[in-house]
């Protein structure tokens, strides 16, 4: 529930509407990266929070999003260097 919470957030804080056409593709993209992400945290054995796990989704997102064309303004995520460190290791 809090990722919904903080995807709806991003999506309004970016004007982007929930129809727009790029958001399937992005959204797809972002839950392979979390998945790859969130299995390499496991087996590293870190034991995230729900609001880590959401911030780890929010970041896959931000990263998808920024792929799909849409310009992501510096800062508007929270700084958090391991949830950058995992999406950073998941990538392809």
């Amino acid at each position: 529930m809090r990722a919904e919470k903080a995807q709806e957030a991003l999506l309004k804080e970016l004007k982007i509407l929930p129809f727009d056409e790029r958001l399937r593709s992005a959204r797809e993209a972002a839950r392979d990266l979390f998945e790859r992400a969130w299995s390499a945290a496991s087996s590293q054995g870190m034991d995230m929070s729900e609001a880590e796990t959401a911030g780890l989704y929010e970041q896959c997102l931000v990263w998808s999003l920024g792929l799909c064309g849409i310009n992501i303004p510096k800062g508007i995520l929270t700084s958090n260097d391991m949830l950058s460190m995992l999406v950073k290791e998941a990538l392809p």
